[in-house]
This record gives structure tokens, C-alpha cells and sequence, in this order.
């Protein structure tokens, strides 16, 4: 499953939305057979950051904050984290939330000690 998230996450970065969209959809299937609540959330997560990179807004957010009510009632804490940076990231371009979203992110980058990820919410924070 980590392969079909991380080929769509590599498709995304490059703005290949349609290839990320084939392996989200492959990911998707694989979850539903297995009724994995934390890859369906991390599936979910893909799909609202494709929207947001075509302009669904609205889909775009109302997956994002589905995703952040699965990782929060599973207690994913480091996807969580994750699900908020990308957030933020998706919404800088409106600046709708992005500035709340990022904070939340380093909030809890700077809890756990992520330096790697603290380090480019803070970038991302000044752009916002």
C-alpha cells in the first residue's frame, strides 16, 4: 500500500495529477479490501491535495477535514501533523485557513521534535 501512496505523492509533487489519481484509486481499492481506517484516511489525504492542486476547493477541503477528524479519532498524532502541513500548503494559494492550519502543524512538529518537517512549516509560515 506505502507504494501506491508514495508513487501518488511523487505524482502530485510533479503536478501529474492524472497518474497520482491512478495510483490513489489503486491505494483506495487495496484499503476498502482491507477496511484500513489509517490508509483510507492517508488515501483521502491524496485525493484533497490533487483536488486542491486542479482548484476544487471545495472538495478539496472537505476531504482534508474528514481526513483530520480520522486521524485525530484514531489518535494518529504524526499523520496528523502531516495532514495539517499539507493543509496549509494546499490553502496558501487562497490563503483561506493556511495560516491556521500551519500553526497547528508546528504546534506539533515542535511537540514530537521534527526538525526536518518544523523546518519547512516555518518556511511555508512566511510565505502565508
Amino acid at each position: 500500500m506505502s507504494v501506491y501512496a508514495n508513487y501518488g505523492r511523487l505524482e502530485i509533487e510533479r503536478d501529474r495529477v492524472t497518474k497520482a489519481r491512478g495510483y490513489i484509486n489503486a491505494l483506495r481499492k487495496i484499503t476498502s479490501e482491507l477496511g484500513s481506517k489509517s490508509n483510507y484516511a492517508l488515501s483521502l489525504c491524496l485525493l484533497a491535495r490533487v483536488s486542491a492542486k486542479i482548484g476544487d476547493w471545495q472538495k478539496s477541503r472537505r476531504n482534508f477535514r474528514k481526513v483530520i477528524q480520522l486521524c485525530r479519532n484514531l489518535k494518529e498524532i504524526l499523520e496528523l501533523r502531516k495532514v495539517y502541513y499539507w493543509y496549509g500548503e494546499a490553502t496558501l494559494n487562497k490563503k483561506t485557513d493556511a495560516r491556521n492550519y500551519l500553526e497547528l502543524a508546528r504546534e506539533i512538529f515542535m511537540r514530537v521534535g521534527a526538525r526536518g518537517w518544523l523546518k519547512k512549516v516555518e518556511t511555508l509560515c512566511r510565505r502565508a
